[in-house]
């Protein structure tokens, strides 16, 4: 490992050759050295002597963290994608759920009386009554990040993003339409259209919404 670092940064008189380093580093890493598998890591991170690579630089990260190394652990939980904060204090969250043919992600939400777990399904539903409108709004598949407000029977404060102006605005105004059948301040990722093209939006517009 010193001698893929030496060649790594050019260091001590040796001239740099990051290539070289990188077959050195993922031997070692094949073999079990945690250390290797970083140094593999930030070679395809930095695309030192090869193209940007980030899902090998996952891997070699992943592969760091699995042999026990802490700063491969650190490194693998800073590249997690993280989930949006859409409520500051919510009762009710929801990793996934589903309700007739509408998806949705990350729900969270911020509702009154009791039973939150309950409200999940029920506010799945309210919003599914809307599907066929939402699809309209990106039939070929699009995550949108959307918070907004149930109160007294009506949807209020309606916000998306993630897609087109156009296509946001066509969000928000099919989810305006939806029946409140409680009251709370909720947020979620809702999949329009095809799920396949939804789905391969999901990551960017999670990390969106995060940020």
């Amino acid at each position: 490992m010193g001698a893929a670092t030496i060649m790594l940064n050019g260091s001590g008189g040796a001239a740099q050759d990051p290539t070289r380093a990188l077959a050195v580093a993922t031997g070692a890493c094949e073999r079990g050295n945690s250390v290797g598998c970083l140094i593999a890591a930030v070679v395809h991170d930095k695309g030192l002597g090869v193209a940007v690579d980030p899902a090998a630089t996952t891997a070699f990260i992943d592969k760091a963290c699995a042999l026990g190394d802490a700063q491969g652990c650190q490194a693998k939980a800073a590249r997690a994608p993280r989930s949006p904060a859409f409520i500051a204090k919510a009762n009710l969250t929801v990793g996934s759920i589903a309700a007739d043919g509408l998806e949705l992600r990350d729900l969270m939400c911020g509702v009154m009386g009791g039973m939150p777990m309950l409200g999940a399904l029920v506010i799945a539903g309210s919003l599914a009554k809307q599907r066929r409108a939402l699809d309209k709004c990106a039939p070929a598949g699009q995550a949108f990040a959307a918070t907004w407000t149930f109160a007294g029977g009506k949807t209020r404060d309606v916000a998306a993003s993630g897609g087109s102006p156009a296509a946001n605005a066509c969000v928000e105004k099919a989810l305006a339409r939806t029946v409140a059948t409680l009251d709370g301040r909720c947020g979620a990722i809702v999949l329009v259209g095809k799920l396949a093209g939804a789905e391969a939006t999901v990551e960017a517009v999670r990390s969106g919404a995060a940020n």
